[in-house]
């Protein structure tokens, strides 16, 4: 067996959060492919990959080097408290794995060692689970939510890996849920688009007023898009309703820092030591996108040793949809991470499973006689968010404030009505509903800004839906992929510079 060579592991921009991804370059049965979920663009020769020398030395024992790692990590973790100590934990359990996936296949121990990998990557996720709920990485104020936090954290030390996305996705939790950045990645790489990087900030209860002070002064202007997809409803522009995310927001520390002129920032690299792996990160962002026929991005490596590995992202393991990758040494990856399917990421403390582009994936399905049993079925008139119905009013003016946003730094909006069920729409919440796409359809022929109704697209399939207003994960899915194959939208186009 090939000497293992040296394993980078770029900590990507949550400081000491430990948001672990594996570049494995030329592990025997690590391969080297970054996956589209983190869009990164572009490949580049091995060679051209700053790699440390490692000294010549015989290869350990692949079983008795991975026990050694392990009871490490058992025991790192009796005493960690801070973060840091979690990430030596975390490195510890992946230094396991690393040595038992370089056991062969005729070896007796292959069989048991499968099973101990996933014990290890169980224990591995956990130790990242911890190290991110110990401390938030924003060195800045809280605006009043622990979701709208580690939100903005996650989109901030983003744009500080991969740079500003080309699209990002914003409203409220229907769009946290009904948008998968990665399904419109592929989708629209599919189309010929493949440098398009796409990222969702939704924000659970976000309105217009909300989306107008996140757009226009709480995120820096250089980590704006190139284009703006703006996914809610009727209710996140109905101005007679109590704003209460908005009244909060306004109210926080983080905004009163903001209006003093300082934007929200990330605590420097530097500061956690990993200004070396985020140049890392940067040089391999600047270099040039390949594709497979899979659309999955991947670094050139020793075919005969590697292996495909795309479903790492941001501390969750998620298999491309329609794409099995396997280890070269016969076990897929979609096998060896089942197991722990139960166990999300959790970010600044919170449970959530809000990946790496900021997608909140709910696996529910609605079942209307289920649901209904734990939860009281409210009509439109008894309906707080559509209270005093009324589509003027603070709501309009903050739309009005972003379409000047979107024309002064040409930005393109597109404003996506997402879908709803039928036991939803009730003679109430369907005019409402009527008055809204008629209103914002003839606001786009004249104020120039795509407007696309998904409101009654799959009224009865409540397959497609988490309750009766928001989808799940397979609506979400199918929304990017209509989305993506919408060629009159004005998706950005290659930049130039990009590719040179």
């Amino acid at each position: 067996m090939p000497r293992a060579r040296h394993v980078e592991l770029l900590a990507i921009g949550l400081g000491g959060v430990g948001v672990w991804i594996v570049l494995a370059l030329a592990l025997p049965s690590i391969g080297s492919s970054i996956g589209q979920r983190l869009g990164w663009r572009v490949s580049l020769p091995l060679a051209a990959v700053p790699v440390r020398p490692t000294p010549a030395a015989p290869d350990p024992d692949p079983w008795a080097a991975a026990v050694a790692q392990a009871t490490q990590a058992t025991a790192l973790a009796q005493t960690a408290q801070t973060s840091a100590a979690w990430n030596a934990v975390a490195q510890a359990w992946l230094a396991a794995i690393a040595h038992l996936q370089r056991l062969a296949i005729a070896d007796p121990r292959y069989f048991f060692a499968q099973k101990k990998l996933e014990e290890y990557l169980r224990n591995f996720l956990y130790a990242q689970q911890q190290a991110m709920g110990r401390s938030l990485p924003l060195a800045y104020p809280s605006f009043g939510s622990q979701r709208l936090d580690a939100q903005l954290t996650l989109y901030l030390s983003y744009v500080a890996t991969l740079g500003p996305p080309d699209v990002l996705v914003v409203g409220s939790s229907r769009a946290l849920q009904g948008i998968d950045p990665s399904v419109l990645q592929q989708g629209l790489a599919a189309q010929g688009m493949s440098h398009i990087q796409v990222f969702n900030l939704g924000i659970h209860g976000a309105t217009a007023q909300v989306v107008d002070v996140l757009l226009r002064q709480i995120l820096p202007p250089e980590t704006l898009p190139r284009l703006i997809l703006w996914a809610d409803g009727v209710r996140a522009f109905n101005s007679g309703r109590r704003d209460r995310t908005y009244e909060g927001l306004v109210q926080s520390p983080g905004y009163q820092q903001v209006l003093s002129g300082n934007p929200p920032r990330l605590k420097s690299p530097e500061a956690e030591g990993t200004s070396e792996t985020v140049s890392l990160v940067r040089e391999v962002r600047q270099s040039r996108w390949v594709q497979n026929t899979c659309g999955m991005g991947i670094l050139p490596t020793d075919q005969t040793t590697a292996t495909a590995v795309s479903g790492w992202v941001g501390g969750s393991w998620r298999m491309p949809r329609g794409q099995l990758v396997a280890y070269s040494n016969g076990a897929s990856i979609a096998q060896m991470m089942s197991p722990i399917a139960a166990h999300p990421l959790r970010l600044a403390g919170e449970p959530s499973n809000i990946d790496a582009l900021g997608f909140l994936a709910v696996s529910r399905r609605f079942e209307p006689i289920s649901y209904f049993r734990q939860y009281p079925r409210v009509s439109g008139l008894y309906d707080g968010d559509y209270a005093a119905f009324s589509l003027g009013g603070p709501q309009a003016a903050a739309f009005e404030r972003i379409l000047t946003l979107s024309r002064d730094r040409q930005i393109p909006l597109v404003l996506v009505n997402l879908p709803l069920t039928d036991i939803y729409l009730d003679a109430m919440r369907s005019r409402a509903e009527q008055q809204f796409i008629q209103t914002w359809q003839a606001r786009a022929q004249r104020d120039g800004f795509a407007f696309r109704d998904y409101g009654r697209r799959w009224p009865q399939n409540y397959a497609f839906f988490d309750d009766p207003s928001h989808l799940n994960q397979w609506g979400a899915a199918a929304i990017a992929q209509l989305l993506a194959q919408d060629r009159s939208l004005p998706w950005p186009q290659t930049q130039t510079s990009e590719l040179d």
